[in-house]
């Protein structure tokens, strides 16, 4: 077996094959004390002895330096498998979201490009979607306060009018969703009472 540590894969493979060896196997190691492309150990052994059906393995050393691919905006599943292909280790955590979908990337840390070595942890900040809250219950307050409440309570609110007779004149006469529990951010339509309009 040539002693093949030290060369280049290129040169490595031309000595394997003058000695008849060619069912070789490139195994990648990746580091960074010998520079990309070095043969850093081989199987067998150097000087050993093999014959020309003897399987070959020679180990390559390869860059360790990755940069985090941008994965904001895909699906779990993708962005895993685009990191796992670069070496490196995933850890999740998950946040609820109004504005991102559940089940996608809002983040990534370390930052996208940045360059690291393989291995390193790259975090997920995955949505959950909205978060299910209690609808406030605000039949009976002024269009004002109603608004106030829904507001502070994470909700778009929508207002339609209906005339009144009587002393609810702007006040909610009535609400969609009434009441229970709905996504953040969703919209929860009021109805206020407006004054009737006078006959001629």
């Amino acid at each position: 077996m040539p002693d093949v540590v030290g060369t280049s894969v290129d040169d490595a493979l031309a000595a394997l094959r003058k000695q008849g060896l060619v069912n070789v196997t490139l195994n990648d190691d990746y580091r960074d004390d010998y520079d990309p492309g070095t043969v850093v150990g081989s199987t067998p052994p150097a000087f050993a002895e093999a014959s020309k059906a003897n399987d070959v393995v020679v180990v390559v050393a390869r860059d360790p330096h990755v940069a985090i691919p941008s994965v904001v905006g895909v699906d779990e599943a993708t962005a895993k498998s685009k990191l796992g292909d670069l070496g490196l280790t995933v850890a999740v955590k998950r946040t609820s979201s109004r504005t991102v979908a559940s089940g996608i990337v809002m983040s990534v840390s370390p930052s996208p490009d940045r360059v690291v070595v393989r291995g390193t942890t790259v975090t997920l900040t995955i949505s959950t979607g909205p978060r299910v809250v209690s609808v406030p219950y605000v039949v009976g307050e002024s269009a004002d306060n109603a608004m106030g409440d829904l507001d502070d309570a994470g909700f778009a609110v929508a207002v339609t009018t209906t005339p009144v007779s009587n002393n609810t004149v702007g006040d909610v006469v009535a609400q969609d969703p009434p009441g229970g529990r709905a996504a953040e951010g969703s919209t929860v339509t009021i109805t206020v009472g407006v004054r009737q309009s006078r006959r001629e």
